[in-house]
């Protein structure tokens, strides 16, 4: 039950690059994404990136000269960035600081593709220190195209 097991899926990869290379194409790089499962993998394959000790590739299945790479996929990483400031409010030193909804119909309407709305919305960043500072004001603007 549940997920596959951290030594077949560390197989799974290099099989994959494996099998692409004898169709004459070639892969140096597998991009994989923060979940728990691919870091069990990398554990397999003694993939790491710790303060002091950075290992991020192994040993090329076909071509002993190369190595086969592992990256993290950094658009994603700025995907669940995104969506974790808009599900929550997030402190600073500063105070709290949180996406409003204003900003996310914005998002949501880029998306959508409705020009209207990116020519009329302010937008403000408001937290604690700004407010008893009084430079609550320099912080709000409007977007524009």
């Amino acid at each position: 039950k549940g997920n596959i097991k951290d030594e077949m899926l560390a197989e799974v990869p290099i099989e994959a690059a494996f099998l692409t290379e004898q169709s004459n194409l070639f892969v140096d790089i597998i991009t994989c994404d923060g979940a728990s499962w691919n870091h069990k993998m990398w554990k397999v394959l003694r993939v790491q990136g710790a303060a002091n000790n950075v290992k991020c590739k192994v040993d090329h299945p076909v071509d002993a000269s190369r190595s086969l790479y592992f990256i993290s996929d950094f658009p994603h990483l700025i995907k669940c960035l995104r969506n974790g400031l808009l599900k929550c409010r997030f402190n600073t030193p500063g105070g709290h600081v949180g996406v409003t909804s204003r900003l996310k119909n914005l998002m949501l309407y880029s998306v959508i593709g409705d020009p209207f709305v990116g020519q009329c919305f302010l937008f403000s960043l408001t937290t604690k220190f700004f407010i008893c500072a009084g430079e609550h004001a320099a912080y709000q603007g409007s977007l524009q195209d």
